[in-house]
């Protein structure tokens, strides 16, 4: 073979070579493009997502020295069990002072029921006994008033009769003497009534002394009411004291150390359910018209690039996310740049061993039509 022919088909190789590298190129880009087209037309696919939960952060209503800290960062914890314990030696004293202060009003509460109860019992029998005595010298009175105008009728008789010598200066002197007796006995009378108003009206002042104990004992009423709700508070201190979970789940973080002086308000631990958790999607405001609820979302988790999840759509944000910045841009200027917005879709999905946590990368194929494609079409076309 000539050096002529053996140059010619080395040429015509490399040649052929070419022609298939490049079709092989483009039958691999054509086979790209068509997947690409596939789930651009079936799927809404968005990277900006993660794993979410509800964090719950747990702080302190008291301040004080932190003197426990059962807890660490990622410590599994149920319902009730303590996060952390502050020092509870001063509010424990002023416990013990309302006590203390408590039982000395239950004593003087005692002392005035002692007190009306002997006032009582000496003034009752005196004040029934000088009724008794008012209502005797009272009748007394009526009765000598009887004879005292019968007496006087009789000296008046007798007088006019001894003017005209009818009856004798004997039976005058005795209808006489008989109206100024009965006339002393009738101011005698009169003066024992005085004397048992008088008497009754001490035994009266004597039982309103009681009046005056009951308002006493009525003040103490509302002190011990006060000093009840003062021990109430003092015992919510105290149980505040002990800061313990609202929920079972995990620690996310702890963030005081024991020995640590916290305030009213500090966070003490940040606690999560893992069984609920949600993935939260930033989807392209371009793209939610396509969007409804409980359409199915196909999920590939960073950390498990092997493994499918499934969820479905529970909310679609009804605000975009620059809504909620922190520093808002107003344009004063004037100057505008058109920005594409993103709103907020939360996506439920199962937990799987406990394998998904807040915060983990996520990248979400929203399903658009139901019924073009399973949504683990990809994955089994594979």
């Amino acid at each position: 073979m000539t050096a002529a022919a053996s140059e010619l088909r080395g040429r015509g190789a490399a040649r052929f070579a070419r022609i298939v590298l490049l079709g092989g190129m483009l039958v691999g880009l054509g086979l790209w493009a068509a997947d690409w087209m596939h789930d651009a037309v079936l799927y809404v696919h968005e990277t900006d997502a993660r794993i979410s939960a509800d964090m719950v952060s747990v702080s302190s209503r008291v301040a004080g020295r932190v003197i426990e800290r059962p807890i660490r960062s990622g410590s599994v914890v149920t319902l009730g069990d303590t996060l952390a314990v502050i020092d509870d030696r001063v509010s424990q004293t002023l416990l013990d002072e309302l006590l203390a202060e408590l039982d000395r009003i239950d004593a003087e509460m005692s002392e005035r029921d002692a007190e009306i109860t002997m006032i009582d019992q000496t003034t009752k029998s005196r004040y029934a006994s000088e009724q008794a005595r008012l209502a005797a010298a009272q009748a007394l009175v009526e009765a000598v008033e009887v004879e005292f105008n019968y007496a006087k009728l009789e000296f008046k008789r007798a007088e006019t009769l001894a003017t005209g010598g009818v009856v004798s200066i004997q039976r005058l002197d005795k209808a006489r003497n008989d109206y100024l007796t009965t006339q002393k006995e009738l101011v005698s009378a009169t003066a024992q009534v005085a004397t048992a108003q008088a008497m009754l009206g001490e035994a009266q002042a004597a039982r309103r002394e009681i009046d005056l104990i009951v308002r006493e004992r009525e003040t103490l009423i509302r002190r011990k009411a006060e000093v009840r709700a003062r021990i109430e508070r003092q015992q919510i201190d105290i149980a505040d004291r002990v800061i313990a979970s609202p929920l079972q789940g995990v620690v996310s973080r702890a963030f005081v150390e024991v020995g640590e002086y916290i305030q009213p308000g500090q966070r003490i631990a940040l606690v999560h359910d893992p069984r609920k958790i949600y993935v939260e999607a930033n989807i392209r405001e371009t793209d939610i018209a396509r969007l409804s609820l409980e359409q199915t979302v196909r999920l590939e988790v960073d950390a498990y690039p092997e493994m499918l999840f499934e969820g479905r759509i529970k909310m679609i944000g009804a605000a975009a996310t620059s809504v909620f910045a922190l520093l808002p841009n107003p344009n004063p200027s004037g100057n505008f740049t058109k920005v594409t917005q993103r709103l907020p879709v939360r996506i439920s999905v199962d937990q799987v061993d406990g394998m998904l946590r807040p915060g983990m990368m996520v990248e979400v194929f929203i399903l658009i039509d139901e019924d073009a494609s399973s949504p683990l079409w990809w994955f089994q076309s594979q």
